[in-house]
């Protein structure tokens, strides 16, 4: 992919941001039928953070040790653990897979979750601004992510805005621009999910978008976000793609993606020189399992504890009707 767009999007950041536009669709949905705000971020709060702690506890004392050339996780870091967890950060562990292609990675795709949570929290605050109320707003404010995100690479001396207090309490500005255009794409296609046609016709123009501004870089930075949300919501709601019991044993997707780098970095250490596709091929089961795992030892139990709040909170809100009643 990275060949066929002039280096604009390669298929692994293309996944991710697939991923942060199915979130911006379904959290702004979330938010909709939230009662209030500290509903809605514990709602997600219970999404988020179980299995993400679970995935980081194990990485660190039960897969590290035996990966490293020197496990020290001594005191200081054992007292900075609680913090990197509540931040969703990863832990340091530059000791482990010392030869790998990657050495010193323990789980690189935890890289994506703190940038979700912020999404969730962009979604509060756009939503308590009121602009989901207007839709025209959101459209707008769709538009200006992706222009200004288009344009924000091309900045002289780039490196200074990356590397100060901003990337320190938000994060990279060069990785925003890379997922927060598709989060506002499926936020807005949820906004207009009654005005948006599915159209084959629209399809083959979304896709023809995507070729040409592939063949004219940087054009792809703000055609993809469209194009491509266009794409995904097209198959995902065909009538004829069974799509809709697709999760009926579960929701593997979170665990799969948490569990999926340090299962590859073990079969990289153990296979030196492995081709991309023969780890895929690999990986992908022991990942699958993996996901199944999380879901239900972990993820489950959580999203259960979710709903009997929800149930809890519906039946406080009816309480002063019964007492007038």
């Amino acid at each position: 992919m990275g060949l066929l767009t002039n280096g604009q999007l390669r298929s692994g950041p293309f996944a991710v941001c697939c991923f942060f536009a199915i979130s911006g669709f379904l959290i702004t949905h979330s938010w909709i039928r939230s009662k209030s705000s500290a509903d809605f971020l514990m709602k997600r709060f219970l999404r988020i953070y179980p299995g993400f702690i679970a995935v980081t506890l194990l990485g660190v004392f039960l897969l590290a040790p035996f990966v490293s050339e020197h496990f020290g996780f001594g005191p200081r870091k054992l007292l900075m653990l609680p913090w990197w967890l509540l931040s969703l950060r990863q832990v340091p562990m530059p000791s482990i897979f010392p030869n790998n292609p990657l050495p010193g990675a323990l789980n690189g795709s935890l890289w994506s979750i703190p940038y979700e949570f912020k999404c969730y929290l962009a979604v509060m605050l756009i939503g308590s601004l009121g602009f989901f109320g207007q839709r025209v707003r959101v459209a707008l404010l769709l538009i200006c992510v992706v222009v200004g995100c288009a344009v924000y690479p091309s900045i002289p001396n780039i490196s200074s805005l990356e590397n100060g207090p901003i990337e320190k309490v938000f994060g990279s500005v060069l990785a925003w621009c890379q997922v927060f255009p598709y989060f506002i794409a499926g936020m807005a296609f949820y906004l207009f999910r009654d005005r948006i046609p599915s159209s084959t016709l629209l399809l083959v123009i979304a896709f023809f978008s995507f070729v040409v501004a592939s063949a004219f870089p940087p054009a792809g930075l703000v055609v993809f976000p469209f194009a491509i949300t266009y794409a995904l919501f097209w198959f995902a709601f065909h009538p004829k793609i069974p799509f809709k019991s697709w999760s009926r044993y579960g929701d593997f997707s979170y665990g799969t993606y948490l569990y999926a780098f340090p299962i590859q970095q073990l079969i990289t250490m153990k296979m030196p020189g492995i081709s991309p596709i023969m780890l895929f091929l690999i990986s992908t089961p022991p990942s699958i399992i993996a996901g199944v795992f999380s879901w239900h030892v972990v993820e489950k139990h959580f999203l259960r504890l979710k709903n009997r709040l929800q149930k809890q909170s519906r039946t406080e809100s009816q309480l002063p009707a019964l007492e007038k009643a």
